[in-house]
């Protein structure tokens, strides 16, 4: 190679390895593996914008609380089911949750939650793919 065409190249490999670290970096965790998770957890691997619609699903518990809405700032809430338009949060623009009060939580219910048994909890909305275990 000519010496004049190395800065070139070193520039071009440069960008190149650039390009792929920061694509690899906004990946994240698959869908997957946000179900039993805090709501907080979802909310901070969502970038912004997005919209992130919850929905209070207590009754899949017996619960017999009044249902209130949900928010990440709220009581502490965990995620049962999870829809989203990109296979990883940091990329999605479309969130669907359905959450229950921590506190309704025993572990049985928190193990069924992360094997997915409440997993169409929740309605997926257009183009939004359902987290699966």
């Amino acid at each position: 190679m000519e010496p004049y065409f190395r800065p070139f190249a070193a520039l071009g490999l440069v960008l190149l390895l650039a390009g792929c670290t920061t694509g690899a970096g906004t990946r994240g965790r698959p869908l997957g593996a946000y179900l039993g998770s805090p709501l907080a957890a979802v909310d901070q691997s969502v970038a912004r914008p997005a919209q992130m619609r919850l929905v209070d699903r207590g009754d899949l518990l017996g619960a017999l609380t009044v249902p209130e809405p949900a928010t990440a700032g709220s009581a502490p809430w965990t995620v049962v089911a999870l829809c989203a338009d990109a296979p990883h949060l940091p990329s999605a623009r479309r969130v669907s949750a359905a959450v229950v009060r921590t506190g309704d939580l025993d572990a049985r219910l928190l193990e069924q939650v992360q094997l997915g048994v409440f997993a169409d909890a929740v309605e997926c909305g257009p183009g939004e793919t359902r987290a699966i275990p």
